[in-house]
């Protein structure tokens, strides 16, 4: 079967885009490199005296106001004045399991946080239905007001029997996978991305000095949110 004249154009007319993307994606990638190295001293600096009290608290989402960009100061915003503590549902009953379900379907709130604590006997099925409804990040485990550890919700879902009954102290002993790790509220950037690096972990609690559960810190927002404040700090050309 001979070719067809316009199939051969379009073939060649393919070529050349393929070739154009490609010099394009590599001057992007040479470009954002450039930027990089250019404002590195400064990233280092904010990593430095960075203050993790300034992070997004509970959620993921990064804002970039001006004052969020400011609180990476050394004297920077408090953690309350940028929102106060994580918000930790504790897990209740099946009322109120129905009622916050309710709540996140009509985007009034959503729950990254699923709380277990001392003097409680939880059932597997309705943890089980708690975690899978409610869909949060992490568990966070205490004892009293004092910090226990934390969990990813899906590996701690993994490990529920829904037939069971769970004392607190079962909980505690039964979950594999339990990070106790944490690190303070007033520690900076760079001591908190120090200590993720170092644990192999994206994630780490934010406790005070009484050892209390503050929130939850992720790598990328840290890291989010210093390279913004570095970006927004160039002055105007």
């Amino acid at each position: 079967m001979s070719a067809v004249p316009g199939d051969d154009w379009i073939g060649k007319a393919s070529r050349a885009i393929a070739v154009v993307r490609d010099g394009l994606l590599a001057g992007l990638i040479v470009v954002g490199i450039a930027i990089f190295i250019s404002l590195w001293p400064k990233l280092k600096d904010r990593l430095d005296s960075g203050s993790i009290e300034s992070v997004s608290l509970g959620a993921v989402s990064i804002k970039l106001g001006k004052e969020q960009v400011t609180s990476f100061q050394p004297n920077g915003l408090t953690m309350e004045a940028v929102g106060g503590s994580a918000d930790i549902l504790e897990k209740g009953s099946l009322q109120d399991l129905a009622g916050a379900e309710a709540q996140l379907q009509q985007g009034q709130r959503r729950f990254d946080l699923l709380g277990v604590s001392t003097g409680h006997n939880y059932s597997g099925e309705l943890l089980v239905a708690y975690v899978s409804r409610l869909a949060p990040k992490f568990v966070i485990f205490r004892r009293g007001n004092k910090f226990d550890g934390w969990i990813d919700a899906g590996v701690f879902l993994s490990q529920l029997r829904p037939h069971e009954t769970y004392s607190y102290e079962r909980l505690l002993q039964v979950t594999q996978g339990l990070h106790k790790e944490s690190i303070g509220k007033s520690a900076t950037a760079r001591e908190a991305l120090e200590k993720m690096q170092a644990l192999h972990l994206d994630h780490l609690a934010a406790v005070d000095g009484e050892q209390t559960f503050q929130f939850m810190l992720s790598r990328d927002e840290i890291l989010s949110k210093v390279v913004t404040a570095v970006v927004l700090s160039q002055p105007a050309k």
